[in-house]
């Protein structure tokens, strides 16, 4: 059993009782999304991995990936699973709910199980709520969910396992030096392991290369930068390209639209705010 929803803000999906070949065939390898992800398990087991880590899933286990995390989700076999994943943009969320959810980790295990019970509200909503009314019902009750995850800030997260300490220094430097990294050179420099030992190991992870995943990273940063009003001819620079027509090419590729439309974007939701408040 299947249900989709997609507003003009959110796409729900739940999934129940689907079999281990449904779920390998579909798209649960490696992959990233240009916004949030939330996961919660219902019933199943497995390992989620994400970046340079891995956990082991159960139910009542609530994932968040955020925007440019590599992560894949990979089930037991024989066993059936139950599931809810939300899509959510942060441009959607008011200023202060987003830097909370983006200070939270990525895996929890919840004890409250109101959590469960609301998100499977969403269902009964899609059961008896007239369509016109839907999306605008389901939108509002999945800001009041996000709400929720903001009480996570201060609780332990699941504990995560490190496949490669190799894999997660190439990362971690990546991560803490971004826009200086023009080339793997770079990186080699810093981690002190060989070129081909630096691709090998991140496209072996990620089934990405490491390049790649770099241009990912300085897009997913252009697009906060943005966000916050700063003109796309600045965030170029900031984000470490080094021409304009690179990043525009770039941006496009990544999120399938250009810098001055994401603008255009924010200014009609942080008006939408403003009237609101």
């Amino acid at each position: 059993m299947t249900i989709e929803i997609n507003t003009s803000k959110c796409t729900y999906r739940y999934s129940n009782d689907a079999h281990i070949d449904q779920i390998n065939a579909s798209k649960l390898g490696w992959h990233y999304h240009t916004d949030y992800e939330l996961l919660y398990v219902l019933r199943g087991t497995g390992v989620f991995q994400i970046q340079q880590n891995y956990y082991r899933i159960r139910p009542n286990n609530l994932l968040i990936i955020k925007p440019g995390e590599y992560h894949s989700l990979y089930f037991d076999a024989e066993i059936h699973y139950e599931r809810v994943v939300i899509h959510f943009r942060d441009l959607d969320l008011p200023q202060e709910m987003n830097r909370y959810i983006a200070s939270l980790g990525n895996m929890y295990a919840i004890s409250d199980m109101q959590l469960s019970e609301d998100l499977l509200r969403i269902n009964h909503y899609y059961k008896t709520i007239p369509r016109e009314l839907l999306n605008y019902t389901v939108d509002n009750h999945i800001q009041v969910l996000l709400s929720y995850l903001c009480t996570l800030v201060n609780q332990e997260q699941e504990t995560r396992h490190v496949i490669s300490e190799s894999t997660e220094q190439i990362l971690d430097y990546i991560d803490n030096n971004l826009v200086d990294i023009h080339s793997v050179d770079d990186i080699c420099r810093h981690v002190h392991l060989s070129r081909t030992s630096v691709q090998k190991l991140i496209h072996s992870r990620l089934n990405v290369p490491v390049m790649s995943y770099i241009r990912i990273q300085k897009c997913i940063l252009a697009r906060s930068l943005l966000q916050n009003g700063i003109q796309a001819t600045e965030v170029y620079l900031q984000c470490g390209f080094n021409d304009y027509s690179t990043f525009y090419r770039t941006y496009k590729n990544v999120f399938h639209e250009s810098p001055s439309a994401l603008q255009i974007d924010a200014k009609s939701s942080s008006l939408q705010h403003i009237l609101k408040s």
